[in-house]
């Protein structure tokens, strides 16, 4: 999925990609994000960390955007 939204390059896309995932984006808010085909930029980090408690481990996901 990370070189998947490297290579995204509209909103579309990227929203297309990660519906799956139900992240909330703050992206009808910025008029330059409100159109279907306008450029985005998207970088996925994956961590592992051990948050709920010392004997399980986490999935992180960091979502950095731009458009």
């Amino acid at each position: 999925m990370k070189k998947q939204l490297r290579a995204a390059t509209t909103t579309a896309e990227v929203k297309k990609l990660l519906a799956p995932l139900h992240f909330e984006f703050g992206w009808d808010q910025a008029d330059s994000c409100k159109a279907e085909s306008a450029p985005a930029a998207v970088t996925l980090d994956v961590f592992r960390a051990r948050i709920m408690s010392s004997e399980t481990v986490d999935v992180v996901l960091q979502m950095r955007w731009g458009c």
